[in-house]
Formats: structure tokens, C-alpha cells, sequence
């Protein structure tokens, strides 16, 4: 894997050099891309294909957001998969989030703009080589179990399966059935106490939705963030053990925490 994760690191820095030759270098004297992130006093990047976890705070994230917000654009046309991303905060306000591999950034659009001061890169060899922090979502996703309280959980799962936005759904599929790893999204909020928990630690609402287990039953309740981390919420026995992801925690009776990794709902 470190091999792998090596290769995929310094393989793809090439890749931007050729494309910058082919399109003719930048236009003189360009803007900042993205300046909504200057003076962010907090930073949580992740890898999702490792399910790394770092959080820089004081200097080390005024000197990220700096460097990140003076960055000249507009994107290029550089297109690649990335694997990370880092989120920028101002106290709990949310300043804007890219996503970057090999030294080059972007946000929605699959163009990038490079960082020339080399800490996006530096940043992403830190989440290759630090095993404390390849465990860090799966653990904290853990610890906000125990805070929001693991009852309420199963409870949440069965009003979401029984809600008229779920059902109104299931009967747009056939006979309300599905091929199994079937994933249905909901506009479900999580249960309230998991709200408090979520804005305790500053991540932003996670997604629901729901899985067709492997007897296409819609049995699953999925609470997610970018679809790579989060819980699983099933029957007490059976079919929850069906799912797949690199990760993967039992913290209760058919509930799970998950990293998904690389892996799609299978």
C-alpha cells in the first residue's frame, strides 16, 4: 500500500508540467482563484482513499489558507481524480473547501490551479505516512456514537424507514424492490442529538439514505459525509454484515461505522 500510494503521488506530478506546456502557461498577471479562505484559523484535511484525518490549527492552518487563497487561477485545463480534501474554517464558519492531489487544487469543477508554496503536498505526504491518522474518522465517528448515545439510533432508522418520503420513493421502483447494494437518497436529517455532536466537532450535515440489503429489502440506513465515512444503520442480526467498505466498526447491535475507501456499495 505505502508503495502504491508512492507511486500514485509522484506519478501524477508530471502529469500537471505536460498539460501547463500543451495549453501555453498562464494568462499575465492572474487573480487569486480562491481568496474565501484567507484568515481560516482551522483546517481538516482528509485522504479518503486512506481514510486519513489531520487538523491543522493556528500557524500551520494561517499559513495553508494564506498560500491556498493567494493561489493563481483561473483553473487550467487539468483534469484528474483526486483522493484528498480540506476543508478551511473561521471559528465554526465554514470558508470554502477544495479538493487537491499532487500540489494542484480545485473545488467543483474537475479543473485545478496549482500551489506553488508546496504545502499541498507536504500536507498530502503527512496523511500518506501517519498511521494514527489513516484511523482518525473511523475513531471519531466512534466517539460521536457514544456522546449522541447508541438507543435512539435504531429508533431514528425505523422512522426514516417508515417516513412518506421513503415510501413515496420505494413505490416509483418496482414492486417497491431493488437489485441488492441499490442506494436510495433521502432529504432525512440525522436524529437531533446527532446534530449536536455533528456541529460539536465541526463537520457539516451528513446525507441519509438508504441501502437494499443483499434480499433486496431496503433494510439499510446510511448516514454518510462525501459518501466515505459514516454509519450504518441495520437490523440488529443479519444483513447489515452484507456491506462493504475498508474500514468498517460495529459499535452496537447493527450499527456500524465505516470508511469506505475506494470501495462503492457493493
Amino acid at each position: 500500500m505505502q508503495a502504491l500510494m508512492s507511486a500514485r503521488l509522484h506519478g501524477w506530478l508530471a502529469i500537471p508540467a505536460v498539460c501547463a506546456l500543451l495549453l501555453g502557461g498562464c494568462a499575465d498577471k492572474p487573480q487569486a482563484f480562491f481568496p474565501q479562505v484567507a484568515g481560516a484559523d482551522r483546517v481538516i484535511a482528509s485522504d479518503h482513499l486512506l481514510g486519513a484525518r489531520l487538523v491543522l490549527r493556528g500557524p500551520e492552518a494561517a499559513r495553508l489558507s494564506r498560500a491556498i487563497s493567494i493561489a493563481p487561477g483561473p483553473p487550467g485545463g487539468l483534469h484528474m481524480g483526486t483522493t484528498c480534501s480540506a476543508d478551511f474554517y473561521r471559528g465554526t464558519n465554514l470558508l470554502g473547501r477544495i479538493r487537491f492531489e499532487a500540489g494542484y487544487f480545485g473545488t467543483v469543477e474537475p479543473s485545478y490551479v496549482c500551489d506553488e508554496s508546496g504545502l499541498l503536498t507536504a500536507l498530502q505526504r503527512r496523511l500518506l505516512d501517519d498511521k494514527a491518522a489513516q484511523t482518525n474518522w473511523v475513531c471519531m465517528l466512534g466517539q460521536m456514537v457514544g456522546k449522541a448515545g447508541l438507543a435512539d439510533l435504531q429508533t431514528w432508522r425505523e422512522w426514516v424507514l417508515r417516513a412518506d418520503e421513503t415510501r413515496r420513493k420505494l413505490a416509483q421502483m418496482s414492486g417497491g424492490s431493488a437489485e441488492p447494494g441499490k442506494v436510495v437518497a433521502l432529504d432525512s436529517r440525522c436524529p437531533e442529538e446527532f446534530e449536536q455532536v455533528v456541529r460539536g466537532v465541526g463537520l457539516t450535515q451528513p446525507s441519509v439514505s438508504i441501502l437494499f440489503d443483499q434480499v433486496r429489502k431496503p433494510e439499510l440506513v446510511l448516514m454518510s459525509w462525501d459518501d466515505q465515512y459514516g454509519f450504518c444503520v441495520g437490523p440488529t442480526t443479519g444483513y447489515v454484515t452484507d456491506f462493504q467498505a475498508e474500514q468498517i466498526t460495529n459499535v452496537a447491535p447493527g450499527v456500524f461505522v465505516f470508511h469506505r475507501g475506494n470501495y462503492f456499495y457493493k
